[in-house]
């Protein structure tokens, strides 16, 4: 079995027996630990509630398949036990367990067991505070959770987004229109075309027209990459097929998945389209499963305090990482707030919406906190007209491609 095998078929199962509620124990590989100048990802924290009602780090657990090396992969579990301020400590490999203690004069001593909480930290109710930067089994749980001073920070915010959406206006930036509506449309626009072109016959695709569909729906910007990728389709037109075959299913472990397409030497990998590219096929093939990621995003995350580290949206991890935050913050926010919202748009939206929503808020959030939203200015004449007329194409092309 592999790690991650182990840890989903052996090791949480083993913490479930000790007491742990999935509810608090983290996915594998999803806890970002800042190492350096490097981010590395804990393999599996388990959470203890404390007695103000606040889940945290108590336990970390190394996976390994084989435990030859054990003096290094005690040395690697330390490390993220001592950077996430848990108190144990333990390395396996589905077989043998063995825990460490943290000391609070530093180091680590060796003990026989866990010690197990009472049964009360290891409870949580609806009041139960679990930090947004852990990505939890049971995503659903939060739902009920009390949000937190950050969430409502991020809940004013978004209503600020939606409120400028909703009024239909079109204001003039420090350089260039400030149209939410039409960037939000536009968005919804392409994560429709490449969900129409993925799900379509591919078998029978043309080269003139994936590379007409490139132009039109996907964003890359940097003209080398885009020749490169237009060779690709003019050398090899049926590895483009196989890679959006591949992107299409998705199956399996998405880790893997994702470092053979980023890898350039593997035969999935398309020269010139990097992990933006390869995230909007993705998030267009699979809506509600994943997002449009680029590093701005991780930024405004950063600085709502959602996330502690800095991930980099261009590796497997990385990218996992924050769009499992994504679909989390959908399930605890923005779904909400759609609803709330929707019979304000002035358009129709579906399912495929939810993550769209997510990836723009954070995206135009880089902008839209720079300006003050009660001085800006109406964009008129001319200026407001072009933007009105691209809003409302997006549109009616969103509503040809719903009813294909």
């Amino acid at each position: 079995m592999s790690e991650k095998e182990i840890a989903e078929k052996e090791v949480i199962p083993y913490l479930e027996k000790l007491g742990w509620p999935k509810q608090l124990i983290t996915q594998y590989g999803r806890v970002p630990v800042q190492m350096g100048t490097e981010v590395k990802y804990a393999d599996i924290v388990a959470l203890l509630v404390d007695e103000d009602d606040i889940a945290f780090p108590y336990l970390v657990m190394e996976v390994k398949t084989d435990l030859k090396d054990v003096k290094g992969v005690i040395a690697q579990a330390e490390s993220y036990s001592k950077f996430l301020n848990a108190l144990i400590f333990g390395v396996t490999d589905g077989k043998e367990y063995i825990f460490y203690q943290m000391r609070p004069s530093g180091g680590h001593i060796r003990i026989a067991n866990v010690p197990i909480p009472e049964k009360t930290h290891l409870s949580i109710s609806g009041q139960t505070r679990i930090k947004p930067a852990f990505i939890l089994c049971a995503e659903h749980y939060s739902q009920a959770s009390e949000r937190t001073n950050q969430y409502m920070e991020l809940e004013g915010k978004i209503d600020d987004f939606f409120n400028l959406l909703a009024q239909d206006r079109y204001y003039m930036g420090r350089s260039h229109n400030y149209s939410l509506k039409r960037d939000i449309t536009g968005h919804y626009l392409r994560t429709k075309a490449v969900k129409s072109i993925l799900h379509g016959d591919i078998d029978s695709l043309k080269p003139e027209v994936f590379k007409m569909f490139f132009r039109d729906y996907i964003m890359c910007e940097k003209r080398p990459n885009i020749d490169k990728i237009f060779n690709e389709v003019d050398r090899s037109f049926g590895k483009v097929k196989l890679f959006l075959k591949f992107i299409k299913e998705f199956r399996g472990d998405p880790q893997g998945n994702l470092a053979r397409l980023f890898d350039r030497n593997d035969e999935l990998h398309i020269r010139g389209m990097g992990p933006f590219v390869i995230s909007q096929f993705l998030a267009g093939g699979h809506p509600m499963d994943y997002a449009v990621i680029e590093d701005r995003m991780v930024d405004t995350m950063k600085k709502f305090s959602l996330i502690d580290v800095k991930v980099r949206s261009g590796t497997p991890n990385g990218y996992l990482y924050i769009s499992a935050m994504c679909r989390k913050l959908f399930n605890d926010v923005f779904k909400r707030k759609i609803e709330e919202n929707k019979e304000r748009l002035g358009f129709e939206i579906d399912e495929d919406f939810g993550l769209v929503v997510v990836h723009e808020f954070f995206w135009e959030y880089y902008e839209f906190d720079s300006y003050d939203v009660l001085s800006l200015e109406e964009a008129s004449g001319e200026a407001r007209e072009e933007e009105e007329s691209m809003a409302t194409e997006n549109l009616e092309q969103i509503g040809l491609l719903t009813q294909d």
